[in-house]
């Protein structure tokens, strides 16, 4: 998936489709794909990703890991969201990944 969007030049849209992919697969609490699309997509994140794909991204880790019952690997993924929060990214997020 990111090797894709990397080649095509579109790394956001990685993040996209990997966001509607690890949310499928949450529903069911496949908690094994959850936090290996999580942890692929942190990996293939460029170094200028935007602040949202970084967020979601650790979202995503946190959410996975805090179901997963590894509360102190969940806590430094959600604090790093929380830290990063930003109301002016609230909107962005939300026409993004519907949060």
């Amino acid at each position: 998936m990111q090797g894709l969007s990397r080649d095509l030049g579109e790394a956001e849209e990685g993040v996209n489709a990997t966001w509607g992919l690890w949310s499928i697969d949450l529903m069911p609490a496949d908690l094994g794909s959850c936090l290996t699309l999580a942890n692929e997509l942190k990996g293939a994140l460029p170094s200028g990703a935007s602040a949202e794909a970084r967020l979601i991204t650790d979202y995503m880790l946190g959410v996975t890991q805090a179901y997963r019952g590894a509360l102190e690997d969940a806590a430094g993924f959600l604090q790093s969201v929380s830290d990063a929060y930003d109301p002016d990214l609230s909107e962005q997020l939300k026409l993004r990944f519907g949060m």
